[in-house]
């Protein structure tokens, strides 16, 4: 019955006992029910279906079999729901009954796989191990060679049955029929190079070049000898005592001139592998100068030679000989030191613009921005260039030692110049303080020299006297790192 169809109904007795009791009143009788079914006499059963209280949990009866169609726990646990045996052990095959029953005759076992008529090759055990097998020794292979058949002479075509079992055995090994190689010498000279015997390029030769166990080169001269000793020149690969080749050498000794550029310019040329490592000790003992001069100035010098005073003329120069002097320079430079010419060149380049006159915008730009602009690329450059695996290691250490000892020695070979150059003059003595200026730090020597000689002297001017030799230290560190590139240059 559908829920609207009940609720109706309910309704309905609900107001046939409402009217019956009107009229038990009306008559004055006690009140009896109407009905005595016992599915409506329960006012609880009709209360519940007005308020619709029909929860499938609230049903009893829920436990009656009264669903035959589906399986539950009695008609599942019956045998004939399970065709393949009883109900458990038919869900795992090691509960299975009669296991060991030799159902499958299809398979061989133990007892059919024994028998003879299985092994139609022998008898059971033999046939499965070939060691017992009879008749092994007799020779029923003819198909493949014995001892019997191979020591034949008419099996071995080469010659007789032993000689062509051996290289060793055959005859002629001395001839020379094997063109398509080189012959060896005769004999050899320990740690003698090789050389060519004639223009067919087929015997090698003894030469008179040795090269020992620690790599020196010797050269045995012979009295028709072509080449002279003094043509001979240094091998590239001759290093120094602190294992630097000549080069390098070279590369890291030009920091000692204080001039950034033209080490940077020499090691690019002669070791590109040392080039971070130089750059960096030049413009580092560049900054350095007034740290690095004054203990080396005052070892070599005494307070009476740092008071001497210098003579200083101001005049006006002409502005032709302003504008001919960076011509002057380079063309000097390159005619002595060719190698010179881009550096020196590009150092007076600079003057040119400035003293020319004409071309003021050009210089201001080429003394500030160009040259900020040209130092920025110039550190990101040389960074890019400094590997962890090549810069840092105790060689790059061992460079920087030794450009500050360069760096020591060119300052105190200008200030003993000057004190040489004061043993042969009576009169105007000079300051052997301005001989460090000597080097490229232009103008932070100068600077130093003069702080210096006013502490001994508040009265002594060596600022002019200092920029002039600082100004000839640039251009005379230039001509070296040339006179270094013409030097080493075709070693």
């Amino acid at each position: 019955m559908a829920l609207d169809d009940t609720k109706t109904l309910a309704e309905r007795i609900l107001r046939l006992e409402q009217k019956l009791q009107r009229l038990e009143k009306r008559e004055g009788r006690p009140p009896v029910e109407l009905f005595d079914n016992s599915a409506i006499r329960n006012r609880k059963i009709i209360d519940d279906l007005l308020v619709h209280n029909h929860t499938h949990a609230n049903l009893s009866g829920l436990d009656a079999d009264d669903h035959t169609q589906y399986l539950n726990t009695t008609r599942h646990d019956v045998t004939d729901r399970h065709t393949l045996g009883t109900v458990v052990p038919h869900d795992s095959h090691s509960s299975l009954s009669n296991l060991s029953n030799d159902d499958h005759t299809q398979y061989l076992n133990e007892t059919r796989h024994d028998t003879t008529d299985r092994h139609a090759l022998g008898t059971v055990v033999p046939h499965d191990d070939h060691g017992l097998l009879s008749g092994l020794g007799d020779d029923d292979h003819t198909q493949y060679l014995n001892t019997t058949r191979h020591d034949t002479t008419t099996r071995h075509t080469l010659g007789t049955v032993v000689p062509h079992d051996d290289h060793g055995s055959l005859s002629g090994l001395a001839d020379d029929d094997h063109t398509q190689y080189t012959k060896h010498p005769a004999s050899s000279t320990d740690n003698a190079i090789a050389r060519w015997d004639g223009t067919g390029g087929r015997t090698i030769q003894n030469s008179g070049v040795t090269i020992d166990d620690s790599n020196n080169i010797i050269i045995n001269f012979s009295e028709t000898s072509s080449i002279p000793l003094s043509e001979i020149k240094t091998f590239k690969g001759v290093e120094t005592l602190l294992g630097f080749h000549l080069k390098q050498a070279g590369a890291i000794g030009i920091i000692g001139a204080a001039d950034g550029p033209t080490s940077i310019y020499v090691a690019n040329r002669f070791a590109r592998e040392l080039l971070p490592a130089i750059s960096v000790a030049a413009y580092s003992y560049m900054a350095l100068v007034p740290i690095i001069q004054p203990p080396i100035i005052k070892l070599l010098t005494s307070r009476e030679e740092r008071k001497i005073h210098m003579d200083y003329h101001s005049g006006d120069v002409p502005q032709v000989i302003k504008i001919v002097f960076p011509i002057a320079i380079t063309l000097i430079a390159g005619i002595f030191v060719p190698a010179s010419v881009a550096l020196i060149g590009f150092l007076m380049f600079g003057n040119l613009l400035r003293e020319c006159g004409v071309l003021d915008n050009l210089a201001k730009s080429a003394q500030n921005e160009l040259a900020n602009i040209v130092t920025i690329f110039l550190g990101l450059s040389i960074a890019s260039t400094m590997k962890g695996e090549t810069f840092l290691r105790p060689q790059t250490l061992l460079i920087f030692v030794l450009g500050l000892v360069a760096f020591i020695f060119d300052t105190a070979g200008g200030v003993l110049f000057a004190k040489f150059m004061n043993l042969f003059r009576k009169h105007n003595k000079i300051n052997p303080m301005i001989g460090a200026c000597g080097i490229s730090a232009f103008p932070m020597s100068a600077r130093v020299v003069h702080q210096m000689g006013q502490k001994e002297d508040p009265f002594n001017f060596l600022l002019m006297p200092a920029v002039s030799v600082n100004v000839g230290g640039q251009i005379a560190s230039v001509i070296a790192g040339g006179l270094i590139l013409a030097l080493l240059g075709n070693l």
